[in-house]
């Protein structure tokens, strides 16, 4: 049992577990919001509309999943106010990512209980690497949406006025 000498010390066990409950309830918003645009995409065929430059409808299916949770991931960061600090986006999209993992594992059971074992060894080494691939870009997408932010926040200059500036003049000073 926790034995708490001062009132800091409660506030301080309080505050770490509103932030890990805060974590766990954005990277689950952010795994539930790419679930849901995934089976919508899916049912209404918006794989369809992609070109067919891929190899595979896998492929295909991967891309379009990629998209939806870079733009969930983004709906998530603004709906829940999820300040720009690497570590605590790095850990929603991870534990988001283990959601994901889970659901997985638990389809794959399912279909292995049914009797369709085809699932995972008609896979291509390929499209295991694909998968694994957007697994890693799906867990690290909250952090990096903190440099596409930054990019979005710095104010714009004008290209003229910064050559004005580089050179010394200003067309006002001469006025």
């Amino acid at each position: 049992m926790l034995s708490f000498e001062t009132t800091e010390s409660v506030i301080e066990v309080l505050w770490d577990i509103a932030l890990a409950l805060f974590v766990l309830r954005s990277a689950f918003t952010y795994f539930l919001l790419t679930l849901v645009l995934s089976i919508l995409s899916q049912h209404l065929g918006i794989d369809n509309l992609l070109p067919g430059t891929l190899n595979s409808a896998i492929h295909t299916r991967i891309l379009t999943t990629l998209i939806l949770s870079s733009f969930s991931a983004s709906i998530t960061i603004i709906y829940q106010g999820i300040p720009r600090i690497a570590a605590l986006r790095l850990s929603i999209g991870g534990i988001a990512l283990w959601f994901m993992a889970t659901t997985q594992l638990l389809i794959a059971f399912i279909h292995f209980e049914e009797g369709r074992t085809s699932w995972f060894p008609g896979m291509s080494l390929r499209t295991v690497l694909s998968y694994c691939l957007y697994a890693v870009v799906y867990a690290i997408t909250p952090a990096l949406l903190m440099e596409v932010e930054g990019l979005l926040s710095q104010p714009r200059t004008d290209a003229r006025q910064s050559y004005r500036s580089k050179r010394g003049y200003n067309i006002m000073s001469v006025l």
